[in-house]
């Protein structure tokens, strides 16, 4: 990512924010109305929500600089502060991107494989649940970490030194990939759109 984009993400980020806030207003009111029409509430998890800490510390500095399994870990503990949980391989690219974490790599599409390949390495902090999303194996003490798995928790290990292995990545690019357009070659293993 270039400097140029930061405050295009930082203002949208900020709009976002201002969006959700309304957003829980909005929900609130209609919770009051439903209370006076003796209706069950719309949005009876409000109060939680609320509570839960929104992701709005993502900074385009955020992860710049830091290795990847870093940059990935301290994405998670943000989700599970703002009572979000798991996350897909696409959504912590996503946020690693905005904040400022630079991929070594062709395309977008090999820094989301070479991603994927370092969640499912590092089973030792990283935990693959069964819908295809990733959380800290800290949160789940009672599952065991992936036998497939490379189980060194390499946190020095950068993205520009990690390399997707050969079953990951294709010599050929989906026939839509610059188009814009969505193909089934589209999404990952894990049933994840990749554009």
């Amino acid at each position: 990512m270039t400097d140029a984009f930061a405050p295009a993400i930082a203002a949208l980020q900020s709009e976002l924010s201002d969006l959700e806030r309304k957003s829980k207003e909005l929900k609130g009111t209609i919770n009051v109305l439903c209370k006076h029409a003796g209706i069950a509430e719309m949005y009876p998890n409000l109060s939680s929500e609320r509570n839960g800490t929104a992701i709005t510390s993502i900074r385009a500095d955020t992860f710049y600089g830091k290795p990847i399994n870093t940059a990935a870990r301290e994405f998670l503990e943000m989700r599970k502060a703002a009572n979000l949980g798991p996350a897909t391989p696409r959504e912590i690219y996503d946020a690693l991107i905005a904040g400022g974490f630079q991929f070594d790599t062709k395309s977008d599409q090999v820094a989301l494989v070479s991603l994927r390949g370092n969640l499912r390495k590092n089973s030792k902090t990283f935990h693959k649940l069964p819908n295809g999303q990733y959380g800290l194996l800290s949160w789940y003490p009672n599952a065991k970490p992936a036998k497939n798995g490379d189980d060194s928790d390499n946190e020095t290990k950068s993205a520009a030194s990690s390399k997707p292995a050969a079953e990951d990545v294709s010599d050929e690019e989906p026939a839509n990939h610059h188009e814009g357009g969505s193909s089934d070659d589209d999404a990952d293993e894990d049933g994840d759109p990749l554009g």
